[in-house]
C-alpha cells in the first residue's frame, strides 16, 4: 500500500539510506497521485516531505516538494504539518549552504513551536541554528547553542553530539572532539542512524588527522566511505573521499590526492560546501607542486562555490593560497591584496592561526617589494599573536621574517636579538633553519657558518630519508630554494638526486689538486652547478653574479674550477672570465680562482 511505502521510505531515511528512501517514495507518490480525502492528503504530504529530506541529504534539494507540503498544510489548515514543512526547508537550506536564511527561518520555527508547546520541533530548529553557526565558522556561538539544548534521550541526541564533536575539533580541542565523536557514533549505531554514524566517523578521522595520527584517521575515513557507499549517501562518500585525499596530501603524495579532489568536484555540483573544500585542497596540492596557474584557477573556483557569507570558514584559506601563488609567480600586487584579504577573512572567522600566517605573508611581500618598513608592523603583530597563543611553528616563522626585515632596515643588532630565542630550539623547520642562516650570514654574525651547516645537514637528512624517487623529486621541487642553498653553502646534495632546473653536472679539479701538471682521475671531482637561471639578468653584472654562483657551488663541493671551466659553463671566452674576475677583485670580492 501507499502507506506501507511511505513507512518503508521513512525507515530507510532514518537508517541512513537516502537512495533507498527515494526509490520507495516514488512508489508512494505514484499511488497518491490524486488524493481524495484528508487522510490521503496527509499521506501525500508525508511522502513529499520524505522526498525533500532525502534529496537534501544527497545534495539534490527539491523545493517543489517542500512547497507541496506547505500547500497541503494550508489546504488542511494543519499548523503542525506547516511547521514541520518549514523545518524541512531549514534543513534543505543548511545543505545548500544558505546559512543565514536557514538561521533566520529556524529561529522563527523555534519560536512558533515553543509557543505551541511543540518541544521536539523547537529543539530541532535550535539544533539547525547551531549547525548553521558551525558551518559559518562561528564555533563559539555554535558550541553555546548546543550546550543550551536539553537532552531528549532519543536519536536526536546523537545528532547534537555529532555537531558538538565537529565544533570541538574545529576549535582545536581534539581529544574532547574525538571522545564526543566516538560517543555519537555509538549512539547513532544503537538508534540505527547510519548518516549520523557516518558523520561521526568523519569527525573522528578529522580529530586523528589534526594530531597526525594518520593511520587511525585513514581507518575512520575508510569506514565512513564504505558505510556511505552502501547506504547511497553521496554527501558522506564525497566527504570521505576528500578527507582520504587530504591524508595523501599531508604525506606529500600529491599525485594520489589530485585525482580524488577532481572526482569530488565533478560529483559535488549539488554539494557546494564539499565542492568548495575540494577546490581549496586541489589548489593547495597544485601550489605545492609549483603548478601555480592551475592552483589559482582551483582557488578561484573555491571562492565562488558558495556565497561569501556562507564560506567564512573557507575563504581565509582560499585567499592565503592565492597570495602564495601570486607571490611565487612574482605578482606582488595581487599577492599583497589576497594576503590582506586573508587577514580580514581570518579575523571574521575567528581563526587566529590563519590570521598569523596571512600577516606573515603581508610582511614578507612588503619586504620583497622593497618596503621593509611597511612590512614590519604586520610581522610584529604576527609574532606577538603567535607567542600569546603558543603557536610554536608560527613563532619561529615570524622571528626569521622579522629578522630579515630588520636586516633590510640596517638594524643588525635587533635582527640578532629577534633570532636569539631560536638558538636553543630543537626540531626547527627546514625553511626556518635556512632563513635563519641566511639572515645571520647577511648581518655578519660569527655563528652564520655553523647555522648554514645545520641547515644543510637537516635538508640532506630529510632528502636521504625519502626512498620513493617520485616523492623525492616532489620534495626537492617544493624546497628548491633550500636545495640550491644546500648545494651552494658548504656541501652538496645527496648522490643521484634529480637535477633542478638550470643545474648541470661537471667534472672539475679538486680544490687540493696540485698545480702545473695534468691531473689524474683521482684529482678530479664530479659536481653539480647552475650556469644559468631564468631570473638571471642578461647584463655584464648578471654574468658576474653567475660566475660567483658557480664558484660558490664548486667550492662547496670541494672543487676549484679553472678559467676554462668557467668560460665553457658561462658560454663566453676565457678572456671575458679573467676580465670579470679582475673587476670583482677590484671591488674587494674574494675570488678563489688559482688556475
Amino acid at each position: 500500500t501507499a502507506e506501507a511505502a511511505v513507512d518503508a521510505a521513512e525507515d530507510a531515511l532514518r537508517a541512513g539510506a537516502p537512495r533507498d528512501a527515494l526509490d520507495r517514495i516514488e512508489v508512494a507518490l505514484a499511488a497518491l497521485d490524486a488524493p481524495t480525502d484528508a487522510q490521503s492528503w496527509r499521506l501525500r504530504a508525508r511522502a513529499a516531505a520524505v522526498a525533500a529530506r532525502a534529496g537534501a541529504m544527497n545534495g539534490r534539494p527539491d523545493p517543489d516538494r517542500l512547497q507541496e507540503v506547505e500547500a497541503i498544510a494550508e489546504r488542511l489548515g494543519d499548523d503542525v504539518l506547516r511547521l514541520r514543512a518549514r523545518l524541512d526547508r531549514v534543513l534543505a537550506w543548511v545543505e545548500e549552504g544558505r546559512g543565514s536564511e536557514a538561521r533566520q527561518l529556524a529561529a522563527d520555527v523555534a519560536e512558533e513551536a515553543s509557543t505551541r508547546g511543540d518541544a521536539v520541533t523547537a529543539w530541532e530548529a535550535r539544533l539547525a541554528i547551531a549547525r548553521t553557526l558551525n558551518r559559518a565558522g562561528q564555533y563559539e556561538g555554535a558550541l553555546a547553542a548546543l550546550e543550551a539544548l536539553a537532552p531528549l534521550d532519543d536519536g536526536r541526541d546523537a545528532q547534537a553530539a555529532f555537531e558538538a564533536a565537529s565544533v570541538l575539533v574545529r576549535l582545536g580541542r581534539y581529544e574532547e572532539g574525538l571522545a564526543t565523536a566516538e560517543r555519537c557514533a555509538a549512539l547513532a549505531r544503537a538508534e540505527g542512524l547510519r548518516i549520523v554514524e557516518v558523520r561521526a566517523l568523519l569527525c573522528a578521522g578529522n580529530a586523528h588527522a589534526e594530531q597526525q595520527r594518520y593511520a587511525d584517521a585513514e581507518a575512520s575515513y575508510g569506514e565512513a566511505r564504505r558505510a556511505s557507499s552502501s547506504a547511497g549517501y553521496v554527501h558522506g562518500e564525497l566527504a570521505a573521499r576528500i578527507n582520504l585525499a587530504n591524508l595523501s596530501q599531508y604525506r606529500d603524495r600529491y599525485e594520489e590526492a589530485l585525482p580524488e579532489y577532481r572526482v569530488a568536484i565533478e560529483r559535488g555540483a549539488f554539494h557546494p560546501q564539499l565542492r568548495s573544500a575540494a577546490c581549496t585542497n586541489l589548489g593547495a596540492g597544485l601550489e605545492a607542486l609549483g603548478r601555480h596557474e592551475e592552483a589559482i584557477e582551483a582557488y578561484e573556483q573555491a571562492a565562488t562555490a558558495l556565497p561569501e557569507e556562507e564560506n567564512a570558514a573557507g575563504l581565509p584559506f582560499v585567499h592565503e593560497g592565492l597570495a602564495g601563488c601570486y607571490l611565487a609567480t612574482g605578482d606582488l600586487g595581487r599577492a599583497l591584496h589576497h594576503a590582506e584579504q586573508a587577514v580580514e577573512a581570518g579575523r571574521r572567522a575567528s581563526d587566529p592561526y590563519i590570521v598569523v600566517g596571512a600577516l606573515l605573508k603581508v610582511g614578507d611581500i612588503h619586504r620583497l617589494g622593497g618596503e621593509p618598513a611597511r612590512g614590519k608592523p604586520a610581522l610584529e603583530e604576527a609574532l606577538a599573536t603567535a607567542e600569546e597563543l603558543r603557536l610554536a611553528v608560527r613563532v619561529h616563522e615570524a622571528r626569521v621574517l622579522l629578522a630579515e626585515v630588520l636586516a633590510d632596515l640596517g638594524d643588525a643588532c635587533s635582527a640578532r636579538i629577534v633570532l636569539a630565542p631560536l638558538d636553543d630550539e630543537d626540531g626547527l623547520d627546514l625553511w626556518v633553519l635556512h632563513r635563519r642562516a641566511r639572515v645571520l650570514l647577511r648581518i655578519g654574525d660569527p655563528t652564520a657558518r655553523a647555522a648554514l651547516t645545520q641547515a644543510r645537514d637537516a635538508f640532506v637528512a630529510a632528502a636521504d630519508a625519502i626512498d620513493d624517487p617520485d616523492l623525492l623529486e616532489t620534495f626537492l621541487r617544493g624546497n628548491e630554494e633550500l636545495a640550491r642553498a644546500a648545494l651552494r653553502h658548504l656541501g652538496r646534495l645527496p648522490d643521484e638526486l634529480p637535477l633542478l632546473d638550470g643545474q648541470v653536472p661537471a667534472r672539475l679539479p679538486r680544490a687540493d689538486a696540485p698545480l702545473g701538471r695534468a691531473l689524474t682521475e683521482d684529482e678530479q671531482v664530479d659536481v653539480i652547478w647552475t650556469p644559468s637561471l631564468p631570473s638571471d639578468p642578461a647584463t655584464g653584472e648578471g654574468r658576474r653574479e653567475r660566475l660567483l654562483r658557480l664558484l660558490d657551488e664548486a667550492t662547496a663541493q670541494g672543487a676549484a674550477p679553472t678559467s676554462f671551466d668557467l668560460a665553457e659553463a658561462l658560454g663566453v671566452s676565457r678572456r671575458t672570465v679573467l676580465r670579470d674576475v679582475a673587476d670583482l677583485r677590484e671591488q674587494g670580492r674574494e675570488i678563489p680562482l688559482g688556475r
